[in-house]
């Protein structure tokens, strides 16, 4: 069984990055439709995760999964590499967010 149980508040980074938008739509490209190069660039700057406000009630939630039995994976949609993977262990580390397995996909 799944749920998602989301921690890192990205879609509230990139608005602040690149100003307001539809948050209708997934795709950055879209609400930004000239600002290629630019969204590029911080999608896949590793500092851009680091810096990720938490989303608030997240950790109770993953929390209250784990007192209920499930074991929370983080899947994480991030340029896939090692230095994505370990950013996002220690984020996890440093918002006290009990989640040991990360996978990051592309």
């Amino acid at each position: 069984m799944f749920f998602e149980a989301i921690g890192a508040d990205f879609d509230s980074a990139a608005c602040d990055r690149f100003g307001p938008c539809d948050r209708t739509s997934y795709s950055l490209e879209k609400r930004w439709p000239k600002r290629h190069l630019e969204i590029r660039r911080f999608v896949t700057n590793p500092v851009t995760y680091l810096f990720l406000n938490k989303i608030p009630l997240a950790q109770y939630g993953i929390q209250k999964l784990i007192d209920m039995g499930f074991e929370p994976v983080a899947v994480t949609a991030r340029p896939p590499s090692f230095l994505m993977w370990l950013i996002t262990k220690i984020w996890l580390a440093c918002h006290r967010i009990p989640i040991n397995r990360v996978l990051v996909v592309h």
